[in-house]
């Protein structure tokens, strides 16, 4: 029968490993020989002044303070590893000691993936061949010299560390088999990011929007807007919107109010400056034809949650756009707020009806979330300038302010909808 590649290892692991062992029984009291009935087939060949029979009783001890020290190999072997980019066998014998010493009915080793199975058995049949006291012996050579670890070294699927597999998506980056797929992954952390970190925020929404075939002014409003939240599949925090335009002097005091479920689905709304002295306060449907008058979007859909909802909407779409390109700029500025500019451009129109020919979105880098979006509309003739389809900019945003349900009440003494 041909002989196994591991047996010179382990006949040079006895030598050593004996030493070793002889020196911690000395301080252990396992120096006496053990007394079984298989003896002569667990003893290994006596090696000239050394004592080289233990109690098998002690032999799970001796396994659990090498699995300790295959413990402080592993994290060794993820440092070398990571530096140098050769794997080291560590975790793989760690698991083998075990097995072999302290509970042999263990059925596979954890440290591997399913695909290291096969070989993985195959190694473990081979040391369940070696006697225990032999198989000591190989862990002494292990752990007193490091010339043992090209053992499994030169075989990479051996080597793998633990943490390579349980954090494999994170050390493996997707594959990004389409420009706009980083735009679209951004957008989706974005809008997870916005579902589960911000319940509120108050910020200066400056609008501008193309009705038709006219473009209209910069509109200014503070904005106070409670996120929906959902729990179970029910709606335990409505979307909440409270809006008071700025300006321009057209607008300048208008208030509006809208909570989902609440008001008969309807907005609460009234106007400012002089208009606002003989105009009463109204309760009208948001997709209305007042409330819709001059509008691009009904209320319902404002805030930035629904924005990024949009976004990855328009940008599955613009996917099926020939030519669709995606550019990613860093360290833009919006009053102060560092983001990253996505500018989207997509070259031709298409029979599905593409939105915008480019568009910019500016995200965040510390709250995560667009805080400036436009788009622009196909030039009229090749070349001429682009054409702003909508706008929206969230100045001074500030997140998680704690809004009640007060700031969403008309009736709130520091609105404006009815007289006092």
């Amino acid at each position: 029968m041909r002989a196994s590649p591991i047996v010179p290892v382990i006949q040079v692991g006895a030598v050593r490993s004996s030493r070793l062992l002889s020196s911690k029984c000395s301080h252990a009291g396992w120096g006496q020989p053990a007394m079984s009935s298989h003896k002569a087939q667990t003893r290994m060949p006596p090696v000239k002044g050394r004592a080289n029979t233990l109690p098998l009783g002690e032999y799970t001890a001796i396994g659990q303070k090498y699995t300790a020290i295959g413990q402080k190999y592993t994290a060794i072997g993820q440092i070398r590893s990571a530096q140098t980019g050769v794997n080291h066998p560590h975790p793989f014998l760690g698991a083998l000691i075990r097995r072999k010493l302290d509970q042999p009915k263990i059925p596979v080793v954890s440290h591997l993936c399913d695909s290291d199975m096969g070989r993985t058995e195959q190694i473990w049949k081979l040391f369940m061949t070696i006697p225990r006291r032999q198989f000591c012996a190989l862990l002494g050579s292990i752990a007193a010299t490091g010339s043992s670890i090209p053992l499994f070294a030169e075989d990479r699927e051996f080597a793998e560390p633990v943490h390579r597999v349980a954090n494999a998506t994170s050390v493996t980056p997707k594959q990004m088999t389409h420009p706009l797929d980083r735009a679209l992954e951004m957008a989706r952390d974005g809008l997870e990011s916005c579902r589960k970190q911000i319940d509120d925020y108050t910020a200066i929404l400056v609008k501008r929007e193309r009705v038709g075939s006219s473009l209209g002014g910069h509109e200014f409003m503070f904005a106070k807007v409670r996120n929906r939240k959902v729990h179970n599949g029910q709606i335990v925090q409505p979307l909440s919107v409270y809006l008071n335009f700025l300006k321009p002097s057209s607008v300048k005091g208008r208030e509006v109010i809208f909570v989902e479920n609440q008001n008969d689905g309807n907005i609460i709304a009234h106007e400012g400056g002089f208009k606002g002295k003989f105009l009463p306060t109204v309760s009208i449907p948001p997709d209305g034809m007042l409330a819709m008058r001059g509008q691009r979007y009904p209320m319902t859909e404002i805030g930035v949650e629904n924005l990024i909802v949009k976004l990855i909407e328009r940008g599955e779409q613009a996917k099926h756009t020939p030519g669709v390109k995606c550019e990613f700029r860093k360290n833009a500025k919006i009053k102060g707020r560092t983001c990253t500019v996505l500018h989207v451009t997509q070259p031709i129109k298409t029979p599905q009806g593409a939105e915008f020919h480019q568009a910019e979105v500016f995200m965040d880098d510390v709250v995560n979330v667009p805080i400036r979006y436009v788009a622009y509309d196909w030039p009229q003739k090749p070349g001429g300038p682009l054409n702003v389809l909508e706008e929206y900019t969230y100045l001074d945003i500030k997140v998680n302010v704690g809004l009640t349900d007060a700031d969403f009440n008309p009736h709130n003494d520091e609105y404006n909808f009815y007289s006092k």
